[in-house]
């Protein structure tokens, strides 16, 4: 990936799409969404791991491992993956991916984060994934079964409202690179929902973006990669 943002047409093939859709419809630690308030109404299922854990993805999660594989990229050595499962009317509203926050004891976003879209409905309205970029420019994706979707760690986003008679589903990973004293925090692997203690930097910035009209919601595009940062420092305080 040069740049914020990068997307590659079917990055996995229909038949393998089907097969992760049907595999997660089967799968009995498919729930609720607890991340954040930002992903209230939907639901799916996640995990981290270390790259030392990988083998635990294929055993517990194999349905998601394809979309790993077509994703990620070898230097990353921890990872964020998570399920998404959208219903009607649901959406996410704009946040900041930062899922070890409660591991590593430090405000830390991702690398990079990629979206692998597995099941996108004919009568799909809506449901775009919304990029926030530096210079206040709001990229939009729109969903295709096999698309996968790469954008910088440090970038605000958010999915609009999807109606549909169906779900939209997608496979989202964090990468993430860290060094030994922190990654030595991170689960070899574990499923569920990253613990909180109390209300993480994400959660918080989740809130505090959900509360914004939208002319507040305008004024805060003009945010810089390190404000937000600096931001997300100060929600843990």
């Amino acid at each position: 990936m040069n740049g914020l943002h990068a997307e590659r047409s079917e990055a996995l093939d229909p038949a393998t799409c089907r097969a992760i859709c049907a595999a997660l419809k089967r799968s009995p630690l498919v729930g609720d969404n607890a991340l954040s308030p930002a992903f209230t109404g939907s639901s799916g299922v996640q995990a981290v791991f270390t790259r030392e854990g990988l083998n635990r993805l294929h055993d517990e999660l194999g349905m998601l491992a394809p979309a790993f594989a077509c994703a990620t990229s070898p230097e990353s050595n921890a990872f964020f993956i998570n399920a998404l499962i959208i219903h009607d009317a649901a959406r996410v509203e704009a946040h900041l991916d930062c899922s070890l926050d409660t591991h590593l004891g430090v405000h830390t976003v991702p690398r990079r984060v990629c979206v692998v879209y597995v099941q996108v409905p004919e009568d799909l309205e809506g449901g775009a994934l919304e990029i926030l970029e530096p210079d206040g420019h709001l990229h939009r994706v729109h969903p295709q079964i096999g698309l996968l979707v790469q954008f910088r760690g440090d970038l605000v986003h958010g999915i609009t409202a999807a109606r549909t008679s169906s779900t939209r589903i997608s496979v989202v990973i964090e990468e993430y690179v860290l060094e030994p004293p922190l990654l030595g925090l991170v689960p070899r692997f574990a499923i569920g929902p990253t613990p909180r203690r109390g209300e993480g930097a994400g959660a918080k910035l989740a809130a505090l973006l959900g509360s914004l009209s939208a002319s507040e919601r305008e004024a805060l595009r003009g945010l810089g990669p390190d404000e937000l940062s600096r931001l997300c420092a100060g929600l843990e305080e």
